[in-house]
């Protein structure tokens, strides 16, 4: 009985050297689909700007490749945040110019285009991969890029809508 005990502590202990030894050396980031129960059940009552932008791009990290949180001043759009692979970077601030668009619709595109348009520097995206806009006020937008087909983009994008809207909405959902 022993000597089964002794193999199966090695065998765990093996495994826990191995999953902890890839995981450091190669960590994969997998984006997750479904963000409707994070978007029904966070409050942002009494959160300060800075707070709430950060408060998001910790939930957006975890359901998207890439990511800017941008905010608009005279007339440019600024980087203020940015997150890729799961993990909120440092910024460089830079300047762009956006669609017009309103507070409850999602623009779409090929995220090449985008990256190509403002030479930004993005690991992890496939060649197909998307990026959506999303607009929660007119000073406040959110660029974020994803490598999943239209049919899950598509409601991942509205639950996104959701949340952002609820974030800087006035109105408690």
């Amino acid at each position: 009985m022993q000597a089964v005990q002794g193999f199966w502590d090695q065998f765990i202990h093996k495994c826990i050297n191995i999953l902890s030894d890839n995981s450091e050396k190669n960590p994969v980031f997998q984006a997750k689909t479904d963000l409707s129960e994070v978007a029904k059940n966070i409050s942002f009552k009494d959160l300060a700007e800075i707070k709430k932008s950060a408060v998001l791009l910790d939930i957006l990290s975890a359901y998207y490749e890439a990511g800017f949180y941008l905010e608009k001043d005279a007339q440019n759009w600024k980087i203020q945040a940015q997150f890729n692979m799961g993990n909120i970077q440092s910024c460089f601030v830079k300047s762009i110019q956006l669609p017009s668009t309103t507070s409850s619709k999602v623009l779409k595109t090929d995220a090449v285009n985008i990256i190509n348009k403002w030479n930004f520097e993005i690991h992890g995206l496939k060649a197909d991969a998307q990026v959506i806009l999303i607009r929660p006020t007119a000073g406040v937008a959110f660029l974020l890029f994803s490598n999943f087909p239209n049919i899950i983009l598509k409601d991942l994008s509205e639950q996104s809508l959701f949340l952002l809207q609820k974030a800087y909405s006035e109105v408690v959902f």
